[in-house]
């Protein structure tokens, strides 16, 4: 774009490729419709650069949900292979990398001695978080055995870089998201069993690491810092020596902060749903925890009028029904209600409720 064509037509910088500082130049900017003045032209919280990276629509608010800001992702399934961003895995270590069962297909098995995955030092920006809304790391894993204190899981770097790796010497994970490892809520994960991590660091707000859909910690307000290290899946780059002993399932990056409710749909009470089954990228289907049914039941001669749920479920779990009228004050309709196997109903009676609109949820015990 000329700088006559800047001046005099598009009103923008001529001595500044990109205005904004959003990672799309002021030409592409225009090609893709979106203000070269303003770094978030649909006010989503993610940059119009990242969107149109990531293949969601700059000019449409929160157009695609799950794949929003999606910017790695790998299934880890037979290779190292991104299905989602350009950002391919190579392995390193004495001995090649095996593949074992998965939570979702296969999934990366590592031997804790020298193996772990490079990913593409040339894509190493498109894991530069800093300066933007914020970051989501998440991943499903497995201990075969903690031998090396500090063993990672998937960093960044330390410091203020990011990383998901063993607290210490202990049988639990914490996690560093821009401000110090989070704190130590104590869940162990060193029993050989499929857990969940999600890392979620939200600009100006605090740092949260999920490990099986429970706050396992929290810091504050995150100062996250880059370096010009590539991500590793199994070590840490700026630390090492700290390699990964066990599986590694479904691991995906997003430059943006997740909410709790995608954490839990995830996790979906312990069963999981693969990232690529969420958005859209393949991967086996399995049912989320979700509310399938609602059916309003009028009351007849003077009766209440009564609301029946069913949503899909677990066999041997319970669960809690819970309604509200503000989504901030929330009262327990049932607790301990047994699973009807893999569909389960629970009929609420609406009795001595002010007009309005009424909020319910079931809740997995």
């Amino acid at each position: 774009m000329t700088d006559g064509a800047e001046v005099n037509t598009q009103n923008t910088n001529p001595l500044a490729a990109d205005e904004d500082n959003d990672s799309l130049n002021d030409f592409g900017e225009i090609a893709a419709g979106t203000n070269p003045k303003n770094p978030d032209t649909d006010g989503d919280g993610v940059t119009d650069g990242i969107e149109v990276q990531s293949g969601t629509d700059p000019l449409v608010r929160d157009d695609d949900g799950f794949p929003l800001a999606l910017v790695g992702y790998w299934p880890l399934d037979v290779d190292l292979q991104a299905a989602v961003g350009q950002g391919h895995g190579e392995e390193r270590g004495s001995s090649p990398v095996a593949y074992g069962e998965g939570k979702f297909d296969g999934a990366l098995l590592l031997d804790g001695i020298d193996q772990y995955v490079e990913i593409d030092p040339d894509k190493e920006s498109l894991f530069d978080f800093t300066g933007g809304p914020g970051f989501t790391v998440s991943a499903w894993f497995t201990v075969n055995s903690f031998s090396k204190s500090w063993q990672c899981l998937v960093a960044k770097g330390e410091g203020n870089r990011w990383r998901v790796h063993r607290r210490g010497d202990g049988p639990n994970l914490t996690g560093n998201g821009g401000n110090a490892d989070v704190s130590n809520g104590g869940i162990s994960v060193d029993d050989g069993e499929w857990h969940h991590a999600a890392l979620v660091s939200t600009a100006g707000e605090g740092v949260t690491l999920y490990i099986d859909g429970e706050v396992e910690g929290t810091s504050g307000a995150p100062a996250v810092q880059n370096n010009d290290m590539p991500v590793m899946i199994g070590e840490n780059p700026d630390a090492r020596n700290r390699t990964w002993d066990g599986l590694v399932d479904d691991l995906a990056m997003w430059a943006r902060p997740l909410s709790e409710e995608e954490v839990m749909q995830i996790w979906n009470g312990g069963d999981g749903a693969s990232i690529g089954q969420l958005t859209g990228q393949g991967g086996p289907a399995k049912p989320l925890f979700s509310i399938t049914e609602v059916a309003y039941l009028k009351g007849a001669g003077g009766s209440p009028d009564k609301v029946q749920l069913t949503w899909n479920s677990k066999a041997n779990v319970t669960y809690a029904v819970e309604s509200s009228s503000d989504l901030e004050t929330w009262e327990e309709a049932v607790d301990g209600q047994e699973s009807g196997g893999t569909e389960t109903s629970f009929t609420l009676t609406l009795d001595n409720l002010a007009p309005g609109q009424l909020y319910i949820r079931v809740r997995q015990e």
